[in-house]
């Protein structure tokens, strides 16, 4: 987004991951790759001789073979799953992607124009290109996409919001303006503020349990310093470094509601903000 330059983000959707993975494939390019014989072989053995059955109620299928699939529940199935695609940047030439487990994201940025709209019309072009490859890579390696649940959003600093037409298979893609991508909500501003708002929830019912706790029961410091760590505490852990970057707004209500933990924890709910470290402790002392 540096110099008004927008820039095009691509969410991939796979159909049952996991469940989609061609064995024979899987072990041709871990061999390409140059896996050891006998860690090839285990890994072949490992993936060998897997089993099911249909049950509908009473009923019960034949016990049939399965080559595709990997376990779910298994620690290597993601590693392999990402082996699995990792030649699919040879597809994506010069431009930008992520792939985490199954989610796989790609960024395409413009060359720097005048205007918006030669650099929106290459967007457009060169994400259908993109989305293309990316069909043609699923389709020839047997791992379907979810063409409904894949989308765009376009990053842009404009008033007024831009449109891009990108399809996949002649299928339009939707637009979206917010989108949730590794557990973080992104807004077209490259805004983390959805998420933020949704942590300091988090942050407010955390301690209005603790307040619960608090309230009509004996309890030590300890157990209440021990219970905000486990529920509270861990909404702050990521916030905090970011306290910077956040609107001052953010900023206050972050550092209010981290001072009503403290008052909970240590039972001085009429401490001032200024007096509050002295009290409880938490300050280090300066040599």
């Amino acid at each position: 987004m540096a110099a008004n330059i927008p820039t095009l983000a691509l969410y991939v959707d796979y159909q049952k991951a996991y469940d989609r993975v061609w064995h024979a494939a899987l072990l041709c390019k871990l061999e390409r790759m140059g896996m050891p014989h006998n860690l090839l072989k285990m890994t072949g053995s490992w993936l060998k001789d897997r089993r099911a059955y249909v049950e509908y109620g009473e009923i019960s299928s034949k016990i049939f073979n399965i080559n595709i699939g990997l376990p779910h529940g298994s620690s290597l199935s993601p590693y392999l799953f990402i082996v699995f695609h990792s030649d699919l940047t040879n597809y994506l030439g010069a431009h930008s992607c992520h792939l985490f487990a199954d989610d796989l994201c790609v960024l395409i940025r413009p060359p720097i124009m005048k205007n918006l709209g030669p650099m929106i019309e290459y967007l457009e072009k060169e994400g259908t290109r993109i989305c293309n490859q990316v069909f043609t890579y699923s389709k020839k390696w047997k791992q379907p996409l979810n063409v409904s649940k894949t989308v765009v959003q376009l990053f842009h600093t404009q008033v007024k919001r831009p449109i891009v037409n990108v399809t996949i298979d002649g299928n339009k893609i939707e637009l979206v303006k917010e989108f949730k991508y590794l557990g973080f909500t992104w807004t077209d501003k490259l805004s983390l503020k959805p998420t933020v708002e949704k942590s300091i929830g988090n942050i407010q019912r955390s301690l209005g349990k603790l307040k619960w706790m608090k309230s009509g029961r004996e309890m030590s410091c300890k157990a209440l310093r021990q219970c905000f760590f486990a529920y509270t505490f861990r909404h702050f852990a990521w916030l905090l470094p970011l306290s910077p970057l956040l609107p001052e707004s953010q900023q206050n209500i972050l550092q209010q509601k981290f001072r009503v933990g403290l008052r909970l924890v240590h039972r001085c709910p009429f401490v001032s903000a200024h007096n509050l470290f002295n009290v409880t402790s938490e300050q280090p002392n300066v040599m």
